[in-house]
């Protein structure tokens, strides 16, 4: 994108919870991330900040719910979604208890209900160089067109009303003919696609999923980007961490 579409694109008014605090009139070249940041969030964190890990009542009432995300995603860090995920689980862990079997216990327990589905090479909600779409699929990949999404409502429908779980989903990478160029698994976190050694490298068949054992070294949010105003308490991501990655608000 041009540097003059760009300076468009943001200058638009009312694009963007900045402009609901600042109104109409605020210009993006003079925010100052280390006091603006936290006027925004003095305004809206209570209604838009989602960051609870806390999901018993959603989970109690039977609720399903799949999280996708972009690898290639450059306007939100996959490893937010990943670090929301690992609270999740960290809150389905017996207290008291956090060996490795217990975790791999957790994982099962959060998988009963909530899934994290990763999109190796795909942007945001979709495009970019990874397969991201249905097969045939040749609604744009652009202007909003949330192709990630597409992916996973037909395994949720069938999570929900028919009671199975998606194992995985096949996404797509489709040339705006629709011909499909390539295909791979997209597989529930904490696996990830591996080439099987064996097939057409471009068919989803000939990969498998497989646990990613090697983790990285994800740093957390700071706890203040963790605040959901007085709405909830924020699951920390171990117990023993020293960090104070809980809420700061005493009530539970």
């Amino acid at each position: 994108m041009a540097d003059d579409d760009r300076s468009r694109r943001l200058d638009r008014p009312g694009v963007g919870p900045q402009y609901w605090v600042f109104g109409n009139d605020f210009d993006w070249r003079t925010f100052d991330f280390d006091h603006d940041m936290d006027a925004i969030d003095d305004e809206l964190a209570a209604r838009l900040n989602a960051n609870t890990a806390d999901l018993e009542e959603f989970k109690s009432h039977g609720g399903k719910l799949i999280l996708t995300h972009g690898f290639a995603d450059p306007r939100l860090p996959t490893l937010n979604t990943i670090d929301y995920y690992e609270r999740l689980i960290a809150s389905q862990t017996r207290e008291g208890r956090h060996d490795e079997r217990e975790r791999t216990e957790a994982l099962r327990r959060t998988q009963d209900f909530a899934r994290l589905f990763l999109f190796p090479g795909v942007s945001h909600c979709g495009g970019g160089a990874g397969p991201g779409t249905l097969e045939g699929d040749t609604i744009p990949l652009s202007g909003g067109h949330f192709t990630i999404t597409r992916v996973a409502l037909d395994p949720l429908v069938q999570w929900v009303e028919q009671g199975v779980p998606p194992d995985q989903m096949t996404a797509y990478k489709v040339a705006t003919t629709g011909a499909t160029l390539f295909s791979r698994p997209v597989c529930p976190y904490p696996a990830l696609p591996r080439y099987s050694g064996v097939g057409d490298p471009t068919k989803a068949s000939s990969f498998i999923c497989v646990a990613d054992r090697d983790h990285d070294d994800n740093q957390s949010p700071a706890p203040k980007y963790l605040d959901d105003g007085d709405n909830y308490p924020i699951v920390p991501i171990t117990p023993t961490d020293n960090r104070d990655h809980v809420h700061d608000h005493d009530h539970p």
